[in-house]
């Protein structure tokens, strides 16, 4: 919580007031703070006075030199029941002429008082009692309305009922030094205690301004507004006045606070890994909050706007039942203190823009920083997942025993990895889609990347078909698993009769339009012959040679290229009962 320093002169109302002595005090009421609030985070922090010698200043200059209506607020926390004048904000010259707040007893009663002085003798100021325990926290306020001599008192946003302490002043003589924690004109009457987010306005505050805001942070560009102080680690002034504190005597700074603040710095450096089609890792750096709330949208402009003192609870599959800011499409998907969170749950090729807001607070008491940040609010698009074709080819087999070539799905992309798992089915049947895996038997599997091979079994022995499941892998894993596209089709059929009748020439052409089983006829003793042997566009097409053809290398067949539209050229000597071919 950010602390403001303020400072309040003591005065009696039992005591007669010497007019050289309390004529220019302006004291200021405590308002009681049923809550105290600890260690929230470093950005929220209450400045912590000695009583003996700490105190704060800046030296008098225009923007703080007020001789008009004006208003003053803090919270204090006292360590004890004053004994004397403590006073908390004071702006006096040597000669008391200013104004003051002072807490101080009198006859067993605390009360708090606000004055101002416009000169020797002339001064106007209200006192009222309050009922102080030390270590609690009160948000002390006075208005001064310099033209009718009225001071109202407020604690904790309640006026109080006053009483007026005055000799007519309708002026402040403001020239002295801006002191919190201590006296303005001497070294005297120190504050004893813990102070925060101290205001100076040079306007009327009405009371409905002090109620709605006495327990939240000011931005510090609010009308009137001459210097705030809120203390969090730091003597700066909140304000574009720039009228920043020096310390004296090194008062220190504590996490004791009156009300949870807004952290002061934003989370960013925003991060995505592991982008897949239905989901990612985000990674981010943290701010200065106690926790972080991580908002994400369909959408490439905007910022999340979590509304303070509303806890959003989070999701990580985006728009299922993490709360949503209002109407707006802000889905929260991560509430806590770590920087990294997978979600899923989103839409293939859409982009989304991540807000990450730091917060102080627990539920229904948070504080949201909304700004923006380095890389915080980012944009990240989804990629468009596929599950790949099954390629290689169909194959058209002529004899049962036939072994297929290798078939590979590839093409998959938009996952991380992918676990393949084969399949096939007899017969020659539609390739399969969607998710179901129905008649089809299972095969074996691997896992890989955007391409993978499998080699299937040996000599088939029928018709068969094959085709792969396809499941994304990854984190997150994404959509379900379903068919690559296509499949592979192993055709096995029955040759084809052909006749090559050697009479009508030595060299003879066949193109090759289904498998065939050839038959030789006329040969010549002694005769050589070729055959030239041609495959269609489609390829695939085997030959079953004549009995009566001998291989000259082992009676081996050879080995015909059968890539569409390929030329095979083999020969023959025919030695009157054989064809040997070579």
């Amino acid at each position: 919580m950010k602390k403001i320093k303020s400072i309040f002169v003591l005065n009696m109302p039992t005591r007669q007031l010497s007019l050289s002595k309390y004529a220019f005090y302006i004291f200021f009421t405590f308002h009681f703070s049923l809550f105290t609030f600890s260690c929230l985070s470093q950005s929220c922090q209450s400045i912590s006075f000695n009583g003996s010698s700490q105190y704060t200043y800046i030296a008098n200059n225009p923007s703080i030199s007020i001789t008009g209506d004006f208003s003053l607020e803090a919270w204090i926390n006292s360590n004890n029941t004053p004994t004397d004048e403590e006073r908390f904000i004071a702006k006096c010259d040597g000669g008391w002429n200013g104004f003051s707040f002072i807490l101080y007893n009198s006859s067993g009663k605390n009360y708090v008082q606000a004055n101002y002085v416009s000169g020797t003798g002339i001064y106007t100021g209200s006192y009222c009692e309050i009922t102080l325990t030390p270590g609690t926290w009160y948000h002390v306020a006075a208005t001064a309305d310099v033209s009718d001599k009225n001071i109202k008192i407020y604690i904790n946003g309640i006026e109080q009922s006053v009483t007026n302490i005055t000799t007519g002043a309708t002026s402040v003589l403001n020239a002295g030094d801006l002191v919190i924690g201590r006296f303005a004109g001497s070294n005297i009457r120190f504050f004893d205690g813990l102070m925060d987010d101290v205001r100076i306005w040079n306007v009327i505050r009405t009371s409905s301004e002090i109620t709605d805001n006495y327990d939240k942070e000011l931005a510090g560009n609010e009308s009137g507004l001459v210097a705030y102080y809120k203390f969090n680690n730091s003597y700066l002034d909140e304000t574009s006045n720039n009228n920043d504190l020096t310390a004296v005597s090194s008062p220190t700074f504590s996490t004791n606070v009156p009300f949870i603040c807004t952290p002061a710095i934003q989370a960013s450096s925003l991060t995505f890994s592991s982008v897949q089609s239905c989901g990612l890792v985000l990674g981010w750096t943290r701010g200065d909050g106690s926790n972080c709330a991580v908002f994400m949208h369909a959408g490439i402009t905007g910022t999340a706007a979590p509304e303070d003192g509303t806890t959003y609870t989070a999701n990580t599959v985006f728009g299922n039942s993490g709360s949503q800011i209002g109407s707006t499409g802000w889905y929260c998907v991560y509430n806590g203190t770590e920087t990294n969170v997978a979600v899923n749950g989103l839409t293939a090729a859409t982009t989304y823009r991540v807000h990450v807001c730091e917060y102080n607070g627990s539920a229904g008491s948070e504080k949201y920083l909304t700004t923006s940040a380095t890389d915080n609010p980012k944009n990240q698009a989804t990629t468009t997942i596929s599950y790949g074709t099954v390629g290689s080819g169909d194959q058209i087999a002529c004899s049962s025993g036939f072994t297929p070539n290798n078939m590979s799905v590839i093409g998959a992309s938009g996952s991380g990895s992918f676990s393949y798992q084969w399949y096939s089915q007899s017969g020659i049947v539609s390739c399969p889609s969607g998710s179901t895996i129905g008649a089809w038997t299972t095969l074996g599997s691997s896992n890989g990347a955007n391409t993978e091979t499998y080699t299937p079994a040996s000599n088939i022995t029928a018709s068969t078909s094959y085709a792969c499941f396809v499941t994304p892998g990854g984190s997150p894993t994404c959509s379900t698993a379903t068919w690559a596209s296509s499949c592979r089709q192993i055709t096995l059929t029955a040759p084809t009769p052909a006749t090559v009748d050697w009479n009508n020439s030595n060299v003879q052409e066949i193109t090759l339009s289904a498998c065939r089983s050839l038959t030789f006829i006329n040969g010549k003793s002694g005769g050589v012959y070729k055959l030239i042997i041609k495959q269609d566009a489609t390829g695939g097409r085997l030959v079953t040679w004549p009995s009566d053809v001998k291989w000259t290398s082992v009676d081996i067949a050879p080995t015909l290229t059968v890539t569409p539209s390929v030329v095979n050229i083999v020969k023959f000597i025919y030695d009157g009962t054989s064809y040997l071919g070579y």
